[in-house]
């Protein structure tokens, strides 16, 4: 660790556990259309690197803004809602 150049000893360090929400929103204009399959299960892939224990709303947008799965859905509804896009 430098301050101003200079190295700087590491005198304490410490993890902490915080909570997270993770808002994953795909865009689904008609410009994402040839790309939308792709899209979704690179989403889905993402998603299953969360932990499960995290409350991960799934968003869509083109004009507007549609909730998809709300935060606390399980990971069979994430991913089953997504493919409907």
């Amino acid at each position: 660790v430098l301050e101003r150049g200079r190295r700087q000893a590491i005198t304490g360090f410490a993890a902490e556990k915080a909570e997270v929400t993770v808002a994953l929103a795909l865009d689904t204009s008609g410009s994402m259309a040839r790309a939308l399959e792709g899209v979704k299960r690179q989403a889905k892939e993402f998603l299953g690197l969360l932990p499960p224990a995290w409350p991960t709303p799934v968003l869509a947008f083109d004009n507007s803004v549609f909730v998809i799965s709300p935060a606390g859905s399980t990971a069979e509804d994430r991913s089953r809602n997504i493919d409907l896009l």
